[in-house]
């Protein structure tokens, strides 16, 4: 029987071996697809004179078949094959056009979204050259090159989506549905392409929760499918009102609905599939939801062994089976097992972070690493569980401890945090020295680029098109850079730091802390390193007490304690001894001399230095010297640029209302910080600096935007931060983060948002400044300390604008201050710092001589020192 087979085969032309091979294919028999595709390739390969059409369909069939089967390496080259084979003739060849949704889509099943940008762009472009010559190779077929339109559409939603950008998935491909059905209303219900939208509509709705939408594009799916013809799509209509049922709380219906789709999948054996492989996935999590571990652990195990049988797999499906799993097994108790899965998971997240970082815009960066917050948050959740400070929250009978989670959680830390935005300066230093005429100008285009996109967001009655389109503008710039620039690229690249290098840079009398916020803001993981800290980083944590939050109450009261100017004797325990105490023990009898701190979450809205030991009566400013720095990992690192020159750039003072125009007096004069650059710039002078002094109508923005890396920036004016969240998926991107703080400058007060210089520089804008060997920005106004949190990334606002536009160190403020007691304080700090003190040093011999005349935290503590 099997040499007959074979016999037929041979004896068949390969434009029969095609088409037999289509139809395996649509039947879901993907091995016999390859072994008949295989078959043509050959007998093509045979002949004299290769058939073009039949060779470039077989390539296709086998391309598909391998994606199909997960086998995402093969279905590469053959593509490839494809592509080039089809692009030596070019124009007027269907198969030239398909090249490109087939390339889109094998790189989004590689999780490489940049490559799979790239031809889309390009696959959009040709597609709408045909169809705007509207000629008679387009007439001809109509439906074939909408199909390959509406294919390459489809693939680039799922681009966004796999960046976080559901909503922009939901609006790429929405608006086909009702065009479908205009153009082809005889035949839209049968057009597979038109049935594959149905269910991706459906399935982004369901990511942002709105299970009206998605229940409405799932039905519609369901109605035009059966299992005779798409057999995947039978599968993917069972599999989706599952998981309408499991949205609305409705398991029983839900696991009915999974165990068909399961026994359907079986039965049809498409345990290749992803969609299947989904389905076991959704199973086990429907089984965890009802806390049934056994189930749920073998449903998940057996979707993650098929995951792993194929060459590659879908990030999206393996990470979150990944989590489901290692859920399960952390309520099972089984806790060495649970940390085997995360780390797993973890491995995976990095690995996709150091691709995606390469290419990802600034807005798509925030957004892609917003979609694996939720993973981190959920390890440092468990870390603290499974470290076993609580038995009473443990699942096992028997208590169960493995502080050994420190070195990952660690890890991870230094791995993520402050990574959107840390790689600036680098980049900017490297383009603007060591660049080709190219780059540069590219460069200088993407900046121009973001000024146009701030003037869009700042103004009043702009449309959202116009935003829209500023944004892609902007996005398609950065991309191209990346794509011919190394220097570009280089600098979104992620160095990976473990632990043992940060604890290795320490020495006697001195200690790390890395503040993790965790339990949505309930409480916050310690870990510590000191020199004693060999085997592991050391771990404490410190919960809300009483009914009381860290992030509320106690916060409150911290801040009221401030700002009336009364003992605080509480804010010392709820804050800062679990630490003290946890290193004290590590250190034995060695003294505590200096200790650097990241910090998280409502931390970065405390000054250390002013918590008062109500034992002892002393601050900690009087106990010990505190570095905040934006992460530990800076202890690893050397300044990539230094200053030598003595140059100093002083602005402050400005004329918020510069003519006698009718103005709206938001700002007022502040006559103080004029008295304040004076005295400045006078002991820099005495020490021969050379001190650009800039006040009135000079305190400008342009003048800082010209601004070239001088060693030392002093801004004396007043700040604003607006305490507001943006609402749906653009919670916290990154634009809209860094708007809503910034310093008012000269002309403010009669500032027109349409043109750029407006009086106002916004902490968006303050990222493009040239600071790459800048050793210092004094930021001597009210709260410009303050911005709106980012988990797990820190408070986006001036602080970090300065610091990803290259400056080393920042002095900002955290409250209102008061001008007398800031006038002084910074002509102590500038006073100790130019007598050859270190930095640090300087800035905390300042706050204790303002004591004396200032007691009160609320004057001496208002500034903080933070290093990069």
């Amino acid at each position: 029987m099997f040499a007959s087979y074979c016999n037929a085969i041979l004896a068949q032309t390969a434009k029969e071996l095609n088409l037999e091979a289509t139809e395996a294919y649509r039947k879901n028999d993907y091995k016999l697809t390859i072994l008949l595709s295989q078959k043509a390739l050959r007998s093509i390969n045979a002949e004299t004179k290769r058939n073009r059409k039949d060779y470039l369909n077989a390539l296709r069939n086998l391309g598909y078949s391998e994606m199909s089967l997960g086998n995402y390496e093969k279905s590469l080259q053959y593509f490839q094959q494809f592509y080039s084979t089809s692009h030596q003739e070019k124009k007027n060849s269907i198969e030239y056009l398909e090249s490109f949704p087939s390339m889109t889509k094998i790189y989004n099943a590689l999780n490489k979204v940049d490559s799979a940008e790239f031809y889309y762009e390009a696959g959009i472009t040709e597609i709408n050259k045909v169809i705007n010559r509207n000629n008679r190779f387009y007439r001809s077929n109509i439906l074939k090159h909408y199909e390959i339109l509406v294919e390459l559409k489809a693939a680039h939603a799922t681009s966004s989506a796999q960046k976080g950008l559901t909503n922009k998935a939901i609006s790429t491909i929405e608006p086909l549905i009702p065009e479908i059905e205009q153009l082809f209303p005889d035949e839209y219900e049968s057009l597979y392409f038109y049935i594959t939208l149905l269910n991706n509509l459906g399935s982004y709705y369901m990511e942002i929760d709105d299970f009206d939408k998605a229940e409405f594009y799932f039905e519609k799916h369901s109605n035009v499918v059966d299992d005779e013809d798409y057999p995947i799509d039978y599968l993917l209509s069972l599999s989706n009102r599952g998981i309408i049922y499991s949205k609305v709380g409705n398991q029983d219906s839900a696991i009915s609905l999974f165990q068909q789709a399961r026994k359907y999948g079986e039965e049809h054996n498409l345990h290749t599939r992803n969609e299947f492989k989904s389905v076991l996935a959704n199973l086990g999590n429907e089984y965890l939801n009802i806390e049934e571990y056994d189930q749920a652990s073998f449903y998940l195990q057996k979707s993650l062994q098929l995951q792993k049988e194929q060459s590659s797999y879908n990030a999206y499906l393996y990470k979150a089976t990944l989590f489901n799993l290692a859920t399960a097994y952390n309520w099972q108790g089984k806790y060495d097992q649970a940390s085997v899965v995360f780390k797993m998971l973890l491995s995976k997240i990095n690995t996709d972070i150091q691709y995606n970082f390469t290419f990802l815009n600034e807005n798509e960066k925030s957004a892609f690493f917003k979609t694996q917050q939720f993973y981190f948050e959920n390890f440092t959740n468990y870390c603290f569980e499974a470290s076993g400070f609580i038995p009473s929250i443990q699942y096992s009978s028997e208590h169960y401890s493995d502080l050994s989670l420190s070195k990952d959680l660690y890890n991870n830390r230094l791995y993520t945090k402050g990574l959107i935005l840390n790689a600036t300066a680098k980049m900017r230093y490297r383009l603007l020295n060591n660049s080709k005429d190219e780059e540069r100008q590219l460069y200088q285009e993407w900046v121009n680029k973001k000024h146009a996109l701030r003037s869009l967001t700042g103004a009043s009655n702009v449309s959202l098109e116009a935003v829209e389109a500023a944004e892609k503008d902007l996005a398609f710039v950065e991309n191209k850079l990346v794509e011919i620039s190394e220097s570009f690229k280089h600098g979104f690249l992620v160095k990976e730091v473990t632990w043992k290098d940060i604890q290795r840079q320490l020495k006697k009398g001195e200690a790390a802390v890395e503040i993790i916020r965790m339990l949505n803001g309930l409480g916050y993981l310690i870990l510590i390193l000191t020199p004693e800290t060999v085997e592991m980083p050391a771990m404490t944590y410190i919960l809300s007490k009483g009914g009381k939050f860290m992030e509320k109450e106690m916060f409150s009261y911290y801040k009221n304690s401030i700002k009336y100017q009364i003992e605080d004797k509480l804010s010392y325990s709820n804050y800062w001894a679990p630490i003290i105490g946890e290193i004290g023990k590590l250190m034995g009898s060695s003294q505590l001399e200096k200790l650097y701190v990241s910090a998280d979450g409502i931390y970065h809205q405390i000054n250390i230095n002013t918590l008062q030991n109500p034992e002892t009566g002393k601050f900690v400013i009087d106990e010990l010297e505190v570095h905040m720095l934006e992460s530990t990992k800076q202890l690893t690192q050397n300044f990539l640029f230094s200053n030598r020159e003595k140059t100093a750039v002083l602005i402050g003072n400005p004329a918020f209302t510069v003519n006698s125009e009718s103005a709206n007096e938001v700002y007022l004069p502040l006559l103080g910080t004029e008295e304040e650059l004076e005295k400045v710039s006078s002991l820099l002078e005495a020490e021969r600096y050379t001190v650009d002094v800039n006040k009135g109508r000079e305190a400008t923005e342009q003048k800082i935007r010209e601004i070239k890396s001088p060693k030392i920036i002093h801004l004396a004016t007043h700040g604003f931060f607006i305490d507001e969240q943006s609402s749906g998926e653009d919670d916290n991107l990154l634009i809209a983060l860094l708007l809503n703080s910034g310093l008012a400058l000269s002309g403010v007060n009669q500032r027109d948002e349409r043109i750029r210089e407006n009086g106002i520089l916004r902490a968006y804008e303050a990222t493009e400044l040239n600071l790459d060997s800048t050793e210092l920005v004094v930021l001597s106004a009210c709260e410009t300390g303050l911005g709106n949190y980012y988990p797990g990334q820190g408070v986006y606002g001036l602080q970090k604008a300065f610091f990803a536009a290259g400056t080393k160190n920042i002095i900002m403020s955290l409250w209102k201050v008061d001008d007398s007691a800031t006038q002084k304080l910074m002509s102590y700090f500038y006073d100790f710092w130019l007598q050859g003190n270190s930095m640090s040093s300087a800035f905390r011999q300042a706050q204790v001589q303002l004591r004396k005349a200032y007691p009160e935290p609320y004057f001496w503590g208002a500034f903080v020192l933070n290093s990069n």
